[in-house]
């Protein structure tokens, strides 16, 4: 299980009891940088060991860290900690609004996504964010803005992704969070390609990763890397792409991480099919099929999809419409629009070569209906995206007035402190 947390608000006032190790411990995390499951666990055992019963400001961090570094490698893992965010919610609705009441709902909102559960997740994480304005906490602000930008993003509403993330971008570089700054314009750049314009996603990505190798973060670059294979893949420049992926399949085998390298070879198969070579692209499907399950739900949706998609081109209709169906179904799971219009596409087409005519209409109508709402959207994105890039001035000075009162509220609680 890996886990790539978003940022931790910082201790916003000071604390009166001194603990050098517990706070060393907290900026491991804050920073954002990788750590692997074990040494996670081994720091937040100790962290929590070492703090006094008494020390609640550090006890409430502590509750935030395990949240975000809960393990998320099972549907019943990622139900558990969507559980564990709902108890301390409850147990810390009083004040209202709190860090650790808005963290945690940011929390429960990331994993609620991990769930497939988009629809129900808004209306708390909004809720939380306009908690974050009333607090007037910038870090706060932008880690909102940027996680809610990317499940934005993720569902195809690129308007008020690029407005998130373009607001969390310049929020994070104007508090100096540079690992945060990266992570966000690589949501960035992600949404860039899923709008269409992957040649200027692929100009970030670049950017980006020559950062990340150059400060030797390799979990970074490793996945800023596959980043770049997507927006290489929808350049159609695919053995490019297709040895992007197979370097960070490479990466995740090194790390022991064989479903990270399974969905890397997903893609790779992918690639394989656009060059139309079938028999090694099915090699790859039928040796990620051992380990990729329902429970893996973005990899296992493209897996079939490409099953699919080989089992039609060899005229193996029977098997296309069995994979198409899995296909269907998860991406209607995951609420993956652009997904599942791939998969009724392809759905319409077998049904089409194996003259089952009624059925291929069906299927047709589907993708005719969501293609033409997608496209509908597209362009509506397309003019608002317009107005986000002239409006970027507007949010600038808006974050610049939010910093400028966070230091005054910062220097008016330590004055407070010394009294």
């Amino acid at each position: 299980m890996l886990v790539f947390i978003i940022g931790l608000t910082s201790i916003a006032y000071a604390n009166p009891i001194d603990n050098p190790r517990a706070d060393e411990i907290y900026q491991l995390f804050d920073s954002g940088g990788f750590i692997s499951d074990k040494e996670n666990r081994k720091l937040l055992d100790e962290y929590k060991s070492i703090l006094s019963t008494d020390d609640i400001v550090r006890q409430k961090l502590y509750i935030r860290l395990n949240c975000w570094s809960l393990p998320t490698n099972t549907t019943e893992k990622i139900k558990a900690a969507v559980n564990y965010a709902d108890e301390y919610l409850q147990i810390y609705s009083q004040p209202t609004p709190s860090l650790i009441g808005i963290d945690l709902q940011y929390c429960k909102a990331w994993y609620l996504h991990a769930q497939g559960k988009n629809d129900s997740l808004f209306a708390d994480l909004d809720a939380a964010i306009t908690s974050a304005y009333l607090l007037e906490d910038p870090r706060l602000i932008a880690d909102g803005r940027s996680i809610r930008g990317s499940i934005l993003s993720y569902l195809g509403n690129f308007s008020a992704a690029l407005e998130d993330l373009i607001t969390a971008q310049n929020l994070y570089e104007s508090l100096n969070l540079t690992y945060w700054a990266n992570v966000n314009l690589g949501d960035l750049a992600n949404s860039y390609r899923r709008f269409g314009d992957a040649q200027t996603a692929l100009k970030y990505q670049i950017k980006l990763e020559k950062n990340y190798l150059q400060n030797k973060q390799r979990y970074e670059a490793n996945l800023t890397n596959n980043q770049i294979a997507l927006s290489l893949e929808k350049l159609e420049r695919y053995e490019e792409a297709i040895a992007r992926y197979q370097k960070t399949h490479d990466f995740w085998l090194t790390e022991n991480h064989p479903i990270a390298a399974a969905d890397a070879s997903i893609s790779i198969a992918g690639n394989f099919i656009n060059l139309n070579r079938l028999n090694e692209a099915d090699d790859i499907l039928q040796r990620a099929q051992k380990l990729i399950t329902p429970d893996n739900d973005n990899s296992y949706s493209y897996m079939n999809l490409f099953m699919a998609e080989v089992h039609y081109l060899q005229n193996d209709y029977d098997q296309a419409i069995i994979k198409i169906n899995n296909a269907e179904k998860a991406f209607n799971f995951s609420n993956n629009i652009r997904g599942l219009n791939q998969a009724l596409q392809l759905k319409s087409k077998i049904y089409q070569a194996s003259q089952q005519w009624q059925q291929a209409y069906e299927a047709l109508a589907l993708f005719v209906e969501s293609h033409l709402s997608l496209d509908k959207q597209v362009f509506s994105e397309r003019n608002a995206e317009m107005q986000a890039r002239f409006n970027t001035n507007k949010i600038q000075t808006e974050n610049e007035w939010l910093i400028q009162r966070d230091k005054d509220k910062e220097a008016q609680l330590n004055i407070m402190q010394r009294n």
